[in-house]
Formats: structure tokens, C-alpha cells, sequence
């Protein structure tokens, strides 16, 4: 049996970029790594670091252009791009955007430029990204972009004497996105835990209980019930001992059962199955939400193919809800789906939401294959930085099913560029795309 071996990839300063396999980075490689670790950062902060220099144009912008064009000019770029891998979930995420100019123009709504900057900043980690280093770095990041949310949220519970009746939003309008961001960033941070010794451990498992406890603060539902299913799925992924994985899960469950018990809000939760056939109670457990998702639903079905175009959402939802659902003053706002897949199949039809599918497909199998190639090789933190990307994407996969996370942003697609990163990074022993036997 081969012995697993651990892979020197942190970012503590101590192993060089280049390794087995991975050339010297170049400093045009170095220049270019620098500013996505900027974007990426400024990303899972939800923009605490932008600066909008005039319509179109920001500084995060100007960092993933300037990125991807550098990555361009260091010719190793050329094979990462070039890579079978990135054919896949690359084609699907260009289709994607296509798809979304194409139905802006044809319903007349307004293009997002945003989804071209998320195309460039996804080619552009793809290019950059050559080292399981620079994977390391980049979800390091991550980490630290929720750790310091998670002080904000903290500064806001001592400023209110206590948490707020809306939850915890920290320096965010909302407290569901607030919270999704977090979670994103405890599952970024999670190989660190598993890799570092000593006093180092404990500071990342401190910065995980921080962020954990602001997520429960955040009064966030659904947030929460995706990052327990997630905490479980990693635990099972990563953990090789099984007494490890039913004590940590019972954990899991604990500490998520307690949150339960402990607030009114989050306790709502199990009462949402009973209320099923009452449209108002039900409504009522959603906040609000079912007008919305009814209506996103009968859109659909009234254009089912191609939708009724990008952006048409908030402006002809009302006119597609069940008479008798919905407050009027609520039915005369401009709101969204509050279902990611509702929505796309809304504004973009069955086109739209097959692109999107297979988007996300795509990247959670890339990551699932370079974990599994790491894991072969017997590369213990490759596996882990592999298992937290796929876990990643199946939050957004998970809970954009009640709420509008994922497409618009920042944050899947880094994650879907490190999932295509991870798997070019995994050693060659790795199953290939016809599913050849182990």
C-alpha cells in the first residue's frame, strides 16, 4: 500500500513555486498570480476591495484583464489552456455567457459585462495557476477574505449589544449572502486544518470556529443547512478513519441541532415539510419567497425553450403569479426568483438552464477527478485542496435551489477555474475522461 505523502504547497514562504514537474514561475507569471490573488480576495469579500473607476470599468476589472494578458505573454500559459480538461467545463462556461448577450439582446434587457470579466478571471487562474502552491495560495485567500468578514460581523454584534433581529450581515445589505460568502470561505480554509501542526492549527481552527459562529449569527436558514451538508460531505471525503468521520459528523449534527433548538428563526426550518399544502403558512416559512418562485415557474412554462430574456425577471414577474398569492405591495416590487435555476430557466429557457447545469457539472467533475488522481498518487494536500473546491461548488450547486447564489457571482468562478486548475495539477495516474478502470 502506498504511503500518503504530503504535498508542500502552503503558503508560508518556505517551498518554492517550482517542483516536480513545474517549471520556475516567470515574472510575468509572478505579476499576473499577484493580481488574481487580489481579485480572488477581493471576491470572497464581496467587493470590500473595488474601486469603480467609471461605468464598465473597476479596479477588479482592470487587475483580471491586465491578468489574463500577462498570462498570455508567458508562453507556458499556452499549454494550460490548451489542456483536454479545460475543453469541457471552459466550452460550457463561454457557451454560458454567449447564451446570456444572445437572450439580453433578443429580450431587449441589458447585457451583465460582468460575466466577461468572470470569463477572463477564469481563464486567467487556468493559465496562472501551475503549481499546487499557487492553489494553496489562492484558497489561503479565501480563508482570509471570511475571516475577516467574520470580524465585521463581530464589530456589528458589539455595536447592536447583541444580534441583530434581521441576523448578522456584517458590512453586506444581506445576511443570506453574508452568510454564503462565509460559508464558502470555511470550506476554502478546511485542507489547512487537516495539513498544519501545533499552534498554527489551532489559530485556523479558531479562525473556522469564528466564521462558523457568525454563519449561525447570520440567522441564514438555508446557508446553514448547506454548510452542514457540506461539513458532512467533507468529513467523509477527507477523513480516513472512521471513528474520525462519525465523530465529526456527530458533531456536525450536534452543533446544528442546537442552533435549532437555540433560535426561534432557524428553527422554522422543520416546520416547512407540514406546510406544504398551505400555500400561506408556507409562504409565510419563506419569507416571502413562494410568490416569486410560482412566478418564476410560470414564466418558464409560458417560454419554455428560450425564456423571455436576460434581466426581464423583476419587471414581468407579477404579471405571472397565482391569483391569490403574495401581498400587493410586495407583487408591485422589482425582485428576483430567489431560485438560481428558476430564474436562468425564466429569462434564458431550457437553453439557458442546460448550459448552466452543465457548467456546474463540468467543474464539480473536474475537481472530483483531480482529487481523485492526488489521492492515487498518495499527495495528501493536493487531495484535500481538491475535495474543498468540489465541496465549494456544491454549496453553490446546493443552496441555489431557494436562492439567487451562484451566476452572478464572483466566487463560482473561481471556483470552477480552480477545479480545472486542480485537475491538470493532479499527477498523471488519473482516471481518464472515458472512465478507464483503477
Amino acid at each position: 500500500m502506498a504511503t500518503r505523502k504530503d504535498t508542500r504547497c502552503a503558503p508560508d514562504g518556505r517551498a518554492s513555486d517550482a517542483g516536480e514537474g513545474h517549471p520556475a514561475p516567470s515574472r510575468l507569471s509572478v505579476v499576473g498570480f499577484a493580481l488574481i490573488v487580489y481579485v480572488v480576495i477581493d471576491g470572497f469579500s464581496h467587493g470590500m476591495f473595488d474601486l469603480q473607476i467609471m461605468p464598465a470599468v473597476s479596479l477588479t476589472a482592470l487587475a483580471t484583464f491586465a491578468a489574463l494578458t500577462l498570462a498570455m505573454i508567458d508562453g507556458r500559459a499556452n499549454r494550460s489552456l490548451r489542456a483536454p480538461w479545460m475543453y469541457g467545463t471552459g466550452a460550457a462556461l463561454t457557451l454560458f455567457v454567449g447564451c446570456l448577450a444572445l437572450a439580453a439582446a433578443l429580450g431587449h434587457g441589458g447585457f451583465d459585462l460582468g460575466f466577461v470579466k468572470n470569463l477572463a478571471l477564469f481563464t486567467a487562474i487556468v493559465a496562472l495557476v501551475r503549481s499546487p502552491r499557487r492553489l494553496s495560495w489562492l484558497l489561503a485567500v479565501a480563508g482570509a477574505a471570511g475571516v475577516l468578514q467574520a470580524t465585521l460581523g463581530i464589530r456589528q454584534v458589539v455595536l447592536a449589544h447583541g444580534i441583530p433581529a434581521g441576523g448578522v450581515t456584517g458590512l453586506l445589505p444581506n445576511h443570506v449572502q453574508y452568510a454564503m460568502y462565509m460559508t464558502l470561505s470555511v470550506i476554502a480554509l478546511a485542507p489547512f486544518v487537516l495539513r498544519t501542526y501545533g499552534l498554527r492549527r489551532v489559530a485556523i481552527v479558531a479562525a473556522e470556529a469564528l466564521m462558523l459562529g457568525v454563519i449561525v449569527a447570520s440567522l441564514a436558514r438555508g446557508v446553514l443547512v448547506v454548510a452542514v451538508v457540506c461539513a458532512l460531505v467533507f468529513v467523509l471525503i477527507t477523513l480516513r478513519s472512521v471513528a474520525a468521520r462519525v465523530l465529526a459528523s456527530a458533531g456536525t449534527l450536534a452543533l446544528a441541532a442546537g442552533a435549532l433548538v437555540a433560535s426561534d428563526r432557524l428553527g422554522t426550518l422543520i416546520k416547512i415539510p407540514a406546510a406544504l399544502g398551505d400555500p400561506v403558512r408556507l409562504d409565510a416559512l419563506l419569507s416571502g419567497r413562494l410568490p416569486m418562485l410560482l412566478a418564476a415557474w410560470n414564466m418558464w412554462a409560458a417560454q419554455p425553450v428560450v425564456g423571455v430574456g436576460y434581466g426581464r425577471f423583476p419587471e414581468l414577474w407579477s404579471h405571472y403569479v397565482p391569483p391569490g398569492i403574495g401581498i400587493p405591495g410586495v407583487l408591485r416590487l422589482e425582485l428576483a426568483a430567489h431560485s438560481t435555476y428558476l430564474q436562468i430557466a425564466a429569462e434564458l429557457g431550457v437553453v439557458g438552464l442546460g448550459l448552466y447545469i452543465w457548467l456546474l457539472a463540468s467543474g464539480l467533475r473536474d475537481a472530483a477527478l483531480a482529487r481523485r488522481g492526488f489521492k492515487r498518487s498518495a499527495e495528501a494536500t493536493g487531495s484535500w485542496m481538491a475535495a474543498a473546491i468540489l465541496v465549494g461548488l456544491l454549496a453553490v450547486t446546493l443552496h441555489g435551489v431557494l436562492d439567487n447564489t451562484g451566476w452572478h457571482d464572483r466566487v463560482l468562478y473561481i471556483l470552477l477555474a480552480l477545479s480545472v486548475a486542480a485537475r491538470g495539477l493532479a499527477p498523471e495516474g488519473m482516471p481518464r475522461l472515458t472512465g478507464e478502470a483503477t
